[in-house]
């Protein structure tokens, strides 16, 4: 395993960490935890929800399925459409 590669999953979400993410049924309450415990992905929402009110569509890539894991979470808490293949 490369070095820095826990620092990058740390940089990313910490939910990519083994076991860190918590089990809770509430949605609202499930995405306000998924939103302070990242940096990354509190600045996406807001510029998401920007992006959606306009009407704008958004194409995100990612080279860590787990990342795309997290961010699919995202999107059903927020009740987005998404599509992932």
């Amino acid at each position: 395993m490369v070095l820095a590669y826990p620092h990058t999953q740390c940089c990313n979400h910490p939910y990519l960490f083994h076991n860190t993410e918590p089990t809770i049924d509430n949605p609202q309450q499930a995405l306000k935890l998924m939103l302070e415990a990242s940096g990354k992905l509190e600045l996406l929402d807001k510029m998401l929800l920007k992006l959606h009110e306009n009407g704008h569509r958004v194409l995100i890539f990612s080279q860590m399925k787990r990342v795309l894991d997290i961010l699919e979470d995202y999107m059903y808490y927020r009740f987005v459409s998404t599509w992932r293949e």
